[in-house]
Order: structure tokens, then C-alpha cells, then sequence
């Protein structure tokens, strides 16, 4: 280190005894040759130096714990001023994440294993199902975005979620998992929008951070005549799909949603959601947009298993109406827009799933159809063969997913 420079050690005083345990300070003697080599937590052996002064090459000893303030070690925020240069330990990220400062939140001590089916609700802030005997995050919640939905952000020291659970996140606010370490995702991250329902006028809950502020971007809501038109999907990186017209006396199905651009993911939030069938007969809601997820690790992030923001189908239509002896179904539902996925790390390996997928349109007597990477679907129009047809639900548009690598964790002078 170089901040106590040929300062002896007692010329800090209580300050730096404070501070030694936290940072492991390196100590120099009045002799330019020699370190101290006192038995702090994470300082040097007593290694010479050079003739001029400096502290030798390794200042910090690879593989003490985090309070030796070892590279690659979250830091413990203690800054040390004597005069001279100040050492400051920060943050462990050795670039900057998006959408947060890490210098402003705290880690828990202890990594985290995810070994169990758990859900994180981010509007009651909560965990359900928490695994027993794991050190749960520091949780930070409703942290404004300028446009953009609240974000709780999640602080852990280590993160693996072992294969075969699932970390599930709901809520209204987007969600930021920052790992001040390594972060390994072998079973699976779900912030997905959920399905639609046959008989409601409601779009289904969107995942995390998704459905904010949609406006033009949510899937529009179908027409009626005596026979009820599908939904529209919902929009995001793409535009969502129209909704299918019904027969035989033409309802037009609902709009679709438009694009919503947001490349860089700043602000986060998630999809739109699919719009309604049309009310005559009865009617289908449309899927939720899929959420928005951020995992930001100061050092390596591994996906092997799913990390997904899916947006929900729209319903499917299992109800009806006899107006004068004639059986009317209800339309499909709008598919919900694929959400956000942003993945950080000073190395980013994905050899598993990442997903941010538009719903399928909900079917009817039109058929409903997928919203594929590329763009939303239409639903498939009636053929009119019939009485009381109705259309299809439109698909969802895709969502944004990005991957960026930084900096190796350091702490910085």
C-alpha cells in the first residue's frame, strides 16, 4: 500500500489501529529498508524494500480474507488520512455497473446459496420460502430511477443458485442482484409475466419492473360485434402482433403494441403487457410483460442454468355466450413482451438459457400466435366458416437482453 508512505505506524495512532483490521495497513519503520511486517490482519511479511522508499511489489496478499483487504475482496470503506496520500477502499467492482453505485450499498459478510425453491416479492420487499440456514441479502428498496419503475436492489457477498431451484422474482419494481464477488447461476432465475386467464377483463401480473408506463406499448384491447376479436400483444425491443378480427360480422382485433426503445437498459423496467379479447361473449385477458433483471458480479458470472424474462400468453378463451340460440366464444388474450435481461461481470460465461421471449396470443376460434425473437406474431385471422368465430390474440414482442464485461475487482487508490 501506499498511502502511510514512511509514516511509522504508532504516528496514526488510534485512527489506524481502528482501521488496521478492516483494510490490513502495511507499516514502515524509520529504516528504508525493512517493513515492519506486524501482525495485522492481511498486511505484507516483512519483505524489503526498495532503496527509495516504496512499499514492495505485493501490497496486498492474495487469498486473505475480505477484511485483509485482498484484490478481488470487497473492501471495507476505511480511508485512512496521516497527512498525506489517502487510501480509500471503496468497492470491489472494477468497472462501473449500470444502474447503481456499489459504493453505496453493503454486501453481508457471508456468500449466498440459493438451494431451494424461494420467491422475492418486490413490492412487499420480501422473501417467501427463504432457504433455511442461508445468509440472505442486504435489501434495499424502492431506489427511484429517472423514467423508469422503483428497483429494489439485492446485495450479496458470493450468489450460487444450485441446480434444480429456482430463485423467482415478482413485484412492481425491477430487480438488481449485486454481487460483490462471485456469482454462479446453475438452476434458474424466473422474473417471467404470467398467463392470462380465460374469463377476466385483466391483463395477467407482469414480471418484476414489467407494465410500467406502457402507454401506446401495451397490447390493445380487441372490438366487439356478435362475435369478439383478439387482444393485441404487447411491446418492447419489438413491436408486439395485431390482434385477429372476428366474424361474421367484423370485429377488429386489437392494436398492437408498439416498439419501446431502451438500449442501453437505463432506466431498467421490463415488457408490456398483451391486450384484452373483445367483451361481447365474454372475455380473455392478455399475458403479463416479462420482467426486468439485473445480475452485476464484481467478479466472474457464470450461467449454466435459465436466467428468463419472459412475457406471459395471453389467455386462451374456455368461455362463451348463447345470445338468440347462438353459441359466441370469447377471443384470445394479447401475449405479453419479453422483458429485461442485463447480465455484469468482469467475465460473463452464459453456456445455459437466457430468455426474454414475447407470450404466445391466446386462441379461440382464431388461432393465436407466438411472438418469436424477431418480432410479435398476428394472431391468425378467422375463416368465417362459422357463426360466432372469434380471433386470436396477437403474439408478444421481444424483449432486450445485453452482456457486459468490465474491470477486474480492484480496490482503488
Amino acid at each position: 500500500m501506499r498511502f502511510l508512505g514512511r509514516l511509522g505506524f504508532a504516528a496514526l495512532g488510534p485512527l489506524a489501529s481502528a482501521c488496521a483490521t478492516l483494510t490490513g495497513l502495511e507499516s514502515y519503520s524509520a529504516d528504508p529498508t525493512l517493513d515492519q511486517g506486524m501482525s495485522l490482519v492481511g498486511t505484507d511479511a516483512a519483505l524489503p524494500d526498495a532503496a527509495s522508499g516504496p512499499d514492495d511489489a505485493s501490497s496486498y496478499d492474495a487469498g486473505f480474507p475480505r477484511s485483509g483487504g485482498d484484490a478481488g475482496d470487497a473492501c471495507s470503506g476505511c480511508s485512512v488520512e496521516s497527512g498525506g496520500p489517502t487510501r480509500s477502499c471503496a468497492t470491489a467492482f472494477g468497472y462501473t455497473p449500470s444502474n447503481f453505485d456499489p459504493s453505496s450499498y453493503t454486501a453481508p459478510e457471508a456468500a449466498t446459496t440459493i438451494d431451494c425453491n424461494t420467491t422475492y416479492d418486490s413490492t412487499a420487499h420480501a422473501f417467501t420460502g427463504w432457504c433455511p440456514g442461508q445468509t440472505a441479502p442486504a435489501i434495499t428498496a424502492n431506489r427511484a430511477q429517472s423514467n423508469g419503475p422503483g428497483v429494489d436492489v439485492l446485495s450479496f457477498r458470493a450468489l450460487t443458485v444450485t441446480a434444480g431451484n429456482t430463485l423467482t422474482l415478482t413485484g412492481d419494481n425491477a430487480i438488481i442482484l449485486a454481487v460483490y464477488g462471485d456469482a454462479s447461476v446453475d438452476g434458474t432465475i424466473d422474473a417471467d409475466g404470467a398467463a392470462g386467464a380465460s374469463g377476466s377483463s385483466m391483463a395477467a401480473a407482469s414480471g418484476p419492473g414489467g407494465g410500467y408506463d406502457c402507454g401506446g406499448s401495451a397490447g390493445g384491447t380487441g372490438e366487439t360485434a356478435t362475435s369478439n376479436s383478439g387482444g393485441g400483444g404487447g411491446g418492447a425491443a419489438t413491436a408486439g402482433g395485431q390482434g385477429a378480427n372476428a366474424c361474421p360480422v367484423v370485429a377488429v382485433g386489437g392494436a398492437a403494441g408498439a416498439a419501446r426503445p431502451n438500449v442501453p437498459l437505463d432506466p431498467l423496467y421490463g415488457g408490456c403487457p398483451g391486450g384484452q379479447s373483445g367483451p361481447g361473449g365474454c372475455t380473455t385477458g392478455g399475458g403479463g410483460g416479462g420482467g426486468a433483471v439485473q445480475i452485476s458480479a464484481a467478479g466472474a458470472l457464470t450461467v449454466d442454468g435459465a436466467v428468463t424474462a419472459n412475457g406471459g400468453a395471453g389467455g386462451t378463451s374456455t368461455c362463451s355466450a348463447l345470445i338468440v340460440g347462438v353459441t359466441y366464444y370469447g377471443g384470445g388474450g394479447g401475449g405479453g413482451a419479453g422483458g429485461t435481461i442485463l447480465l455484469e461481470g468482469h467475465t460473463v460465461t452464459v453456456t445455459g438459457v437466457t430468455s426474454v421471449r414475447g407470450g404466445n396470443g391466446g386462441a379461440s376460434g382464431g388461432s393465436g400466435a407466438a411472438g418469436p425473437s424477431s418480432a410479435g406474431t398476428e394472431g391468425t385471422p378467422s375463416t368465417c366458416t362459422g357463426t360466432g368465430v372469434a380471433g386470436g390474440g396477437g403474439g408478444g414482442g421481444y424483449g432486450y437482453e445485453k452482456t457486459t464485461t468490465g474491470a477486474a475487482p480492484s480496490c482503488g487508490d
